[in-house]
C-alpha cells in the first residue's frame, strides 16, 4: 500500500474550515422558511420547565378540536391574551401606542417592577421625567 501523506485531523466544526455567511446566503436561508403570511419570528428565552410544559400542553391537546397543532399558536394565543390583560391593567384596554424603536437589551436596570400608575396619573408611581433614572436604594 503506498502510503499517505499526514494531513492534520480537520472536523466541519473546526474554524479554519469555516467562512462567514454573506448577507445574500443568510436572506436566502431565511427566505426558504416557509413563514406564514402575517407572521414574524420571535426569539425569547423562558425557563425550561415553562418551555417543557408548554411542548407538553401542544401534544396532549393536538387530538381535541379545540387543541393545539403547533406550539407557534399556543404560545401566539398566549402572548395574545396576557398583551389583552396588560392593556386593560396599565392603559384603559386601549392597545399601547407603538414603540419608537428596538426594546432594551441586556440586564434590566431596576431590581424590582414600577408601581403601576394611578388612575390620575398623577403622584409617586407617576414616571420619572425624560433622561432620568430611577437609582437603586443603597443596601
Amino acid at each position: 500500500m503506498p502510503a499517505t501523506p499526514a494531513t492534520p485531523d480537520r472536523t466541519p466544526d473546526s474554524d479554519s474550515d469555516r467562512t462567514p455567511d454573506s448577507d445574500a446566503e443568510r436572506a436566502r436561508r431565511r427566505s426558504s422558511k416557509r413563514v406564514p403570511d402575517g407572521a414574524e419570528q420571535l426569539t425569547v428565552y423562558v425557563p425550561r420547565e415553562v418551555a417543557n410544559a408548554a411542548r407538553n400542553a401542544v401534544v396532549a391537546t393536538t387530538p381535541y378540536s379545540r387543541g393545539y397543532q403547533a406550539l407557534s399558536a399556543l404560545v401566539a394565543d398566549a402572548i395574545s391574551e396576557k398583551v389583552a390583560r396588560l392593556e386593560k391593567q396599565f392603559n384603559n384596554g386601549a392597545p399601547f401606542p407603538q414603540r419608537r424603536g428596538g426594546l432594551r437589551r441586556g440586564r434590566p436596570l431596576q431590581s424590582a417592577p414600577p408601581t403601576p400608575p394611578s388612575s390620575s396619573g398623577t403622584g409617586p408611581a407617576a414616571a420619572p421625567e425624560a433622561g432620568q433614572r430611577k437609582r437603586p436604594r443603597p443596601r
